[in-house]
């Protein structure tokens, strides 16, 4: 009897140790916060279980919890980190899931959320949700939800929402969502939207929008929309839109719209429209447009509209630099080229005019109106 006590007491001490610690620590089967623990205990390495982290240090292994934490400052869980409600520590490093959201200020590695309110500052690695994924200030990486993924900061890597994704700050990278995508800031990549992508800043790379594409800065490289794309300033590279296609600044590239392109400065490059294409400045290069072409100070190129090609205006003498073919070209300045329609007027010729009627304002009184051709050379 007495040696079968002593074999017990030797199994309990040295084979398999069991420390009952305080009920903060909770209930530990090993030795030196090493083995599988339950309970809130503020360090441990290996498997663990509490109902609800609160004030833990640092946890190295698997650790899992059931309802939502309290205050866990200054922390750090390396491993996995299962949350039913949500994993919280300040550092979550590795494998980490949440049933309702995932809480901490940086999520390193592969993270999981089934709903996704999250409460994370930044993270970076593999991020997915079932329904989203979200930080605070920046999350990088890839970035996958079933509904929406977005950041209130910066949203860098691949960035996939089955609804929408977007960022408060810059988004760059590979962005799809199924309805949005946009950014506060810079909106950089590839974007690819079913409704509509935007950025409040500049748009830089590729962007398809089932609807419209736009930014309140300059977009520079591919653009494609269903019905419109626009930007506050300049619009660079190709560009085309069933609809519209504008510029608050320049637009510079090739342009095609199904109804109208224009921008408020200067038009450069080949721009087709259905209807209409315009500018307040230059336009050059090679335009043509259903009905009707014109720019507010000088066509430097070849200008071809179904209804009328018009230069300059009565409060700013324009100019035509090159070829001109409509029904009406009508230059209310100088035309330095050639125009072809039903009906020429100029200001000022030093070109030829082929039409049906063609009116020269400076010339001499019995040259001003010439039918078929007229022409004049001298300065």
């Amino acid at each position: 009897m007495f040696k079968r006590t002593v074999i017990h007491l030797l199994l309990i001490c040295f084979i398999l140790p069991i420390s009952i610690a305080t009920a903060q620590d909770g209930f530990l089967i090993g030795g030196n916060n090493k083995g599988v623990r339950f309970g809130n205990s503020p360090y441990h390495n290996g498997l663990r279980f509490n109902w609800s982290d609160d004030g833990i240090s640092e946890i190295n292994g698997v650790n899992i919890t059931f309802w939502q934490p309290g205050r866990n400052r200054d922390s750090i869980v390396r491993g996995m980190s299962l949350g039913f409600w949500a994993p919280d520590a300040d550092e979550l490093v590795g494998l980490t899931i949440g049933g309702y959201a995932i809480y901490g200020y940086e999520v390193r590695g592969i993270s999981f959320r089934i709903i996704g309110i999250d409460r994370v500052v930044r993270s970076r690695g593999i991020n997915l949700g079932f329904l989203a994924a979200a930080a605070e200030e920046e999350m990088w990486g890839l970035n996958i939800a079933g509904f929406a993924v977005g950041s209130g900061g910066i949203l860098r890597g691949i960035s996939i929402g089955g609804f929408a994704a977007g960022a408060g700050a810059d988004l760059e990278g590979f962005s799809m969502a199924g309805f949005a995508a946009g950014a506060g800031g810079n909106l950089n990549g590839i974007t690819l939207a079913g409704f509509a992508a935007g950025a409040g800043g500049d748009m830089e790379g590729f962007t398809m929008a089932g609807f419209a594409a736009g930014c309140g800065g300059s977009f520079e490289g591919a653009s494609i929309a269903g019905f419109a794309a626009g930007c506050g300033q300049s619009f660079k590279g190709f560009t085309a839109a069933g609809f519209a296609a504008g510029a608050g600044e320049d637009i510079t590239g090739v342009t095609v719209a199904g109804f109208a392109a224009g921008c408020g400065r200067d038009l450069t490059g080949i721009t087709m429209a259905g209807f209409a294409a315009g500018c307040g400045g230059n336009l050059t290069g090679f335009t043509a447009a259903g009905f009707a072409a014109g720019a507010g100070e000088l066509i430097d190129g070849a200008a071809l509209a179904g209804g009328i090609v018009k230069v300059g205006s009565r409060e700013m003498m324009g100019r035509l630099h090159g070829f001109s073919c409509s029904s009406v070209n009508w230059i209310s300045g100088r035309q330095e080229g050639v125009t072809l329609g039903l009906l020429n007027y100029t200001e000022e010729l030093h070109g030829i005019q082929i039409g049906l009627i063609n009116y020269v304002r400076d010339n001499p009184r019995f040259l001003k109106f010439m039918p078929l051709v007229n022409w004049q050379f001298d300065d």
